[in-house]
């Protein structure tokens, strides 16, 4: 009676298509928003470290010399440090976990055969312009030539090692 509870039980922690593209379009929507944070972020801490250094070089200009006021400009340099840094880490996290859901996508499609052409049924035409990997999706193939490279990797290693490329 236990074992018939237990396969049961084993059975309904499985995943089915429909739950599989739920999670697909999750992914996906995950991976566009968390490059958008990205981009975005990166634009304004760009726009906010030009705006401060512009300000402190048009004050290093006025200043004459023995002015005491160019004391008061020298925080400008530690600020843009400080932003530089703050700017870098926030941009960092959305790109990791751009590259977290990227990598989640590529095992959901894997897992619903999205780059199996073969798979299609008949009544579905064929693809106007298959991938170079022989499936539908158009897909970032400096990744993939990559991982097809390295398939010892585990998928955190992967990730790293593409994130230390990308620096």
């Amino acid at each position: 009676m236990g074992s018939e509870r237990d396969e049961e039980e084993g059975q309904e922690e499985k995943l089915d298509r429909a739950e599989l593209l739920a999670l697909h379009e999750q992914y996906a929507t995950e991976m566009r928003t968390c490059l958008d944070f990205a981009h975005r972020n990166l634009a304004f801490y760009v726009g906010l470290l030009s705006a401060i250094l512009a300000a402190v070089l048009a004050g290093l200009l006025q200043v004459d010399a023995g002015d005491v006021k160019a004391l008061g400009l020298l925080i400008g340099p530690a600020l843009i440090m400080w932003l530089a840094e703050v700017g870098y880490s926030t941009v960092r996290v959305f790109y990791h976990r751009f590259v977290d859901a990227y990598f989640t996508l590529l095992n959901i499609q894997r897992m619903l055969r999205f780059d199996d052409s073969n798979w299609v049924t008949a009544a579905v035409a064929p693809p106007r312009i298959p991938s170079a990997y022989g499936g539908f999706i158009a897909q970032w193939a400096g990744g993939l030539d990559w991982l097809k490279g390295h398939p010892q990797l585990d998928m955190e290693t992967a990730k790293q090692t593409i994130l230390g490329v990308c620096k």
